[in-house]
């Protein structure tokens, strides 16, 4: 069974996205050079260098490339918005002008940010229990003045679902929030419903171990019951199919 599992998750990772490992990257902890220890480390579990000797090299140069090409594209969309607004900028006193010379020292400083952030080791005096709470959208909102770019790169990517789980789960609890005894409820209140639930595990961080999956015990046996009265009802229909 572990064979075509592993076949599986190689072709996997042969072929999946740069994004992932770019918005890995955006994790400050993990930055490139985790990035680049999982592809190895991922490369020598799957045993991809029997295949092709380079692989691990090719996939963190092709890494590295992805992730820069990236980071050129939103600089460049960066310094294009920050031209429109000084241009747009119809006042010329003294504090304006100071502002706008800011932005544009920003600019200057957000060119060598990518290299700022790769060099710089953010989980020296970090411990175990930061390490596994730690939350990555505070971070880069403390931080946004700092690698402006990289911000806004990390608000786009890193708020695309890795997987469809999430989805899943959603559409399974929003069809029990819709129980036996809640059939009532408008769309409105469905919505306000799954996302109060959803907060409350967000606030106590078990969104992860959160049980969206089982039925409550109650739904259950009244399910079981109405089972029996479908059966019940289904009966002399089937009799009268037979004498037919």
């Amino acid at each position: 069974m572990t064979r075509p599992m592993k076949e599986k998750l190689r072709n996997y990772f042969k072929a999946m996205p740069p994004i992932f490992t770019c918005a890995t990257a955006l994790n400050p902890y993990v930055n490139v050079a985790g990035v680049e220890f999982l592809i190895e480390k991922i490369t020598n579990n799957l045993d991809l260098e029997k295949e092709d000797v380079h692989f691990s090299t090719n996939a963190k140069a092709d890494f590295n490339r992805y992730l820069s090409n990236m980071f050129d594209v939103y600089l460049s969309r960066y310094e294009s918005k920050v031209d429109a607004a000084i241009s747009n900028d119809d006042k010329k006193d003294t504090m304006v002008s100071f502002y706008n010379m800011l932005r544009k020292n920003n600019i200057k400083i957000a060119r060598g940010e990518l290299e700022r952030y790769i060099t710089t080791n953010f989980i020296s005096n970090v411990s175990r229990q930061d390490f596994e709470n730690f939350d990555i959208l505070a971070w880069w909102k403390d931080n946004e003045f700092r690698f402006p770019t990289l911000a806004t790169m990390a608000r786009d990517l890193l708020t695309v679902q890795a997987s469809t789980v999430a989805l899943e789960s959603a559409f399974s609890f929003s069809g029990r929030t819709i129980s036996l005894r809640r059939t009532r409820l408008d769309p409105t209140l469905v919505e306000m419903c799954i996302c109060l639930k959803d907060h409350l595990d967000a606030t106590d961080r078990i969104q992860h171990t959160s049980n969206l999956e089982g039925e409550m015990s109650m739904e259950t046996d009244i399910q079981g019951e109405e089972d029996e009265e479908l059966d019940y009802d289904e009966e002399p229909n089937n009799s009268s199919d037979d004498e037919m």
